[in-house]
């Protein structure tokens, strides 16, 4: 995308580069990368950043503005599932683009997925700092948008997971998390938050608290507004796993 960068980029390249990339990645997430990795990163016009992210604003917006359509997302979940104290707005949202390029013209963005959902936000940071450190890359370029440095980016994500709340009453809730390829997220979020990944298979339920061991200590993670039955209001009686609001039941329980 802008050819200077990319033909100093082909020109310094190596495979031992790119191997040593690597090493630095899996040192840097502590476990082995379960996916392909990019030998190269891409190179991007502020213009054309910006032009993605305003546009990824609007489409948002006209999601969440749109009573008419909160409506219909609303009434798409049967209401004994609706989750308690759910916000109006996201916490997160991704919104992931592909770029066109039509005779003539210069590529323009358009939407492939828009989810509400926190994905990879720890090692996104992590990955494009090390291309820039692995391969020697300018100073001048820029992986944040506006005023962002990794400082201030850490900060608000550290701001947005843990709240007011200590770390350790905070966990990362997955199924089966050490085997999921997305582990490298997982493991620099912790490192970056002090928050455990922990198996949902071995969250224990006493009352209206989740608990969870930790370092052979069993901490509590309040539960009492995360997950009620919509008609009589008391505690899910009920084994559960949590994705957005909709409940899946075990069919072998």
């Amino acid at each position: 995308m802008i050819p200077d960068l990319r033909r100093q980029f082909n020109a310094a390249f190596t495979p031992e580069k790119y191997q040593r990339f690597l090493q630095r990645m899996e040192q840097r997430c502590r476990t082995a990368i379960q996916f392909r990795i990019c030998e190269t990163p891409c190179f991007f016009p502020a213009s054309l950043m910006n032009q993605m992210a305003g546009t990824g604003e609007a489409l948002v917006r006209q999601l969440l503005d749109d009573k008419n359509y909160r409506r219909a997302s609303d009434a798409a979940v049967p209401a004994e599932f609706h989750t308690p104290g759910e916000e109006r707005d996201p916490l997160f949202v991704s919104v992931d683009f592909g770029l066109v390029r039509e005779a003539g013209s210069e590529p323009q963005p358009r939407l492939v997925e828009l989810q509400a959902f926190p994905t990879l936000y720890a090692y996104q940071a992590a990955l494009a700092q090390e291309y820039k450190e692995a391969y020697g890359l300018p100073d001048t370029l820029k992986i944040f948008f506006g005023d962002l440095d990794l400082e201030k980016y850490h900060g608000l994500l550290r701001r947005a997971i843990l709240g007011k709340h200590d770390p350790e009453n905070v966990v990362l809730l997955e199924i089966d998390p050490y085997d999921q390829k997305t582990l490298p997220d997982f493991l620099l979020t912790e490192e970056l938050c002090g928050i455990q990944p922990v198996n949902i298979r071995d969250v224990l339920k006493q009352g209206n608290r989740l608990r969870y061991k930790k370092n052979g200590k069993t901490i509590a993670a309040p539960a009492q507004e995360w997950v009620r039955n919509g008609r009589s209001k008391k505690d899910l009686e009920y084994n559960w796993v949590f994705a957005g609001s909709a409940l899946w039941k075990d069919p072998e329980q």
